[in-house]
């Protein structure tokens, strides 16, 4: 795409003169901080939107899991979901894919992951009775 512009020394002299003149106005404006009236557009100026406050920044939620009482030991969850899901890969193995589907959907799940942690034990041995 070519685009030609000609122009005459004549116009560029106007314009070249007219933009002269703006800065010199824009520049007295500023130095005066007073408007000034020289046939420039004085249509009404946009206010300037009100700066919204900051969001507040969100805290961390309190964990909602409870300490292990005195003597109790903590349950590693992540350690006993890959437990499983090694043992589900060994019952898959063995030929029972469709029952270990079944299993996941009468807990109401597609996927192990979406096992919630509580019954992680209950489906473990729900599993390993297949």
């Amino acid at each position: 795409m070519t685009i030609t512009i000609n122009l005459t020394d004549q116009e560029v002299a106007q314009a070249s003169k007219a933009l002269t003149e703006l800065i010199q106005t824009c520049a007295e404006a500023a130095q005066t901080d007073a408007p000034r009236n020289n046939n420039i557009n004085n249509a009404p100026k946009a206010k300037a939107k009100p700066k919204a406050e900051p969001a507040p920044t969100p805290q961390p939620a309190p964990p909602t899991e409870t300490a292990p009482e005195p003597g109790e030991a903590a349950i590693d969850y992540t350690k006993l979901r890959d437990t499983l899901k090694a043992e589900c890969a060994a019952i898959a193995r063995d030929g029972k894919t469709k029952a270990l589907k079944a299993l996941l959907a009468d807990y109401g799940i597609e996927k192990l992951s979406e096992l919630p942690d509580d019954k992680i034990a209950e489906f473990r041995a729900a599993a390993k009775e297949l």
